[in-house]
């Protein structure tokens, strides 16, 4: 227990271990307001709430991470739980964005093989040594999928509410994703940041924009259909 009484003396990983758990708190918050406010509960709903869940939790993680002088070892075990809810979250949002387009059924079928993905994604971070540009090939795979959806759905007739809202959010997270591979960034503003804090920060824009497109695509259409409803 003594490892948690031990706080890191590093400031750039003080301000990572901040600013993930306020990206942890701005995740739940998310997950709330979005489930209250929405009054048409679809499959791209409930599988942005997973993906604030899940961020939720890699976040808290991090922020422990981060925030604490912790043994090699039981830092790995704590990877694993984050590494996992990673991968799960990055596939949910290109499943999401596969709904939002109007292909429920499609998105419904391949959620069994999106856990199925994440513990392989999971199993390939415990065997290769530099998992994090691991992570950044695959979120950025799947966060493009993501982005080409919301983006194509703009341009079909009666497109969907919110959606330029989402596609910017996405096209944010695969900013903040980029940032994050460059460990040499470091800028200092009332405390010091590393690449790792400016990634969560670029993250909270992100997050905040998808939720207000999750919003604006819940709004009654007077004259027009969703993207769902074409198809």
């Amino acid at each position: 227990m003594s490892v948690f009484l031990n706080f890191v003396s590093i400031p750039t990983e003080q301000t990572s271990a901040v600013t993930d758990l306020i990206l942890a708190v701005q995740s739940i918050v998310c997950l709330f307001v979005v489930r209250r406010t929405s009054e048409n509960q679809g499959l791209a709903i409930t599988l942005w709430t997973w993906v604030f869940a899940l961020l939720c939790i890699a976040s808290s993680i991090g922020a422990v991470v981060h925030g604490f002088e912790l043994t090699q070892g039981f830092t790995r075990i704590l990877w694993c739980p984050l590494y996992f809810a990673l991968g799960l979250l990055v596939a949910l949002v290109a499943l999401a964005a596969v709904a939002h387009f109007g292909y429920e059924n499609v998105s419904r079928r391949l959620l069994p093989a999106s856990f199925g993905l994440a513990f392989v994604f999971l199993v390939v971070t415990q065997l290769w040594s530099d998992s994090f540009l691991l992570f950044v090939a695959y979120e950025a795979i799947m966060m493009m999928c993501a982005l080409v959806l919301y983006v194509a759905c703009l341009w079909v007739p009666d497109r969907q509410r919110g959606a330029g809202a989402l596609a910017l959010g996405v096209f944010l997270t695969l900013i903040a994703a980029a940032v994050d591979t460059q460990s040499t960034l470091r800028f200092q503003f009332i405390w010091d940041f590393d690449n790792h804090g400016i990634f969560h920060l670029i993250q909270m824009l992100g997050l905040l924009i998808i939720s207000i497109g999750l919003y604006r695509s819940q709004e009654p259409l007077a004259d027009a259909e969703t993207c769902d409803a074409k198809r």
